[in-house]
């Protein structure tokens, strides 16, 4: 008997620890990957700002995977915000170094064979990256508008081919 309890301490025991590691593990996870804090983030109110004022919330926005973590920190403490002012943003997973054909896969995975008329692109450092998302759009005749280019990047590209 003394045997069967020693067992089914030691599985017992098993059993919390990997509980313990597993909330641990997935803990740390959500901090790296949802890393949101202020202090970890370049300032980019101007952006949001220039993104609120131009009604930019009515129409599609990616955000470049270097921008996510800033611009939902400042859209979410933008005086004008409310909920419904992130249905139309896409916030891009990390997707660096890439070429114009695999930014073009990526667009395509999001918005299929119409892509819409007019797409805001937020974005922070990583300019080269970013402005090789752009030409994805303007090689498929958008128009490029940059709006805001400093402590963040704002770009609206108007499907130039709409009558």
């Amino acid at each position: 008997c003394s045997s069967r309890w020693s067992n089914a301490k030691y599985l017992f025991l098993g059993g919390c620890e990997s509980l313990i590691i597993c909330f641990m593990v997935s803990s740390w996870s959500i901090k790296f990957q949802g890393n949101r804090e202020k202090d970890n983030m370049e300032d980019m109110r101007g952006a949001v700002d220039v993104w609120v004022k131009e009604g930019a919330q009515d129409s599609n926005t990616l955000v470049y995977y270097g921008g996510d973590s800033c611009f939902s920190y400042y859209i979410r403490r933008n005086k004008a915000y409310n909920e419904d002012m992130e249905n139309n943003v896409k916030y891009m997973y990390w997707y660096r170094n890439k070429t114009v054909e695999k930014y073009t896969e990526y667009v395509n995975s999001i918005y299929g064979n119409e892509w819409p008329d007019e797409i805001y692109i937020v974005g922070v450092h990583m300019r080269d990256d970013f402005n090789t998302l752009v030409s994805v759009f303007t090689d498929h005749g958008y128009t490029r508008e940059d709006l805001y280019n400093s402590n963040g990047l704002l770009v609206r590209v108007t499907n130039s081919n709409v009558d």
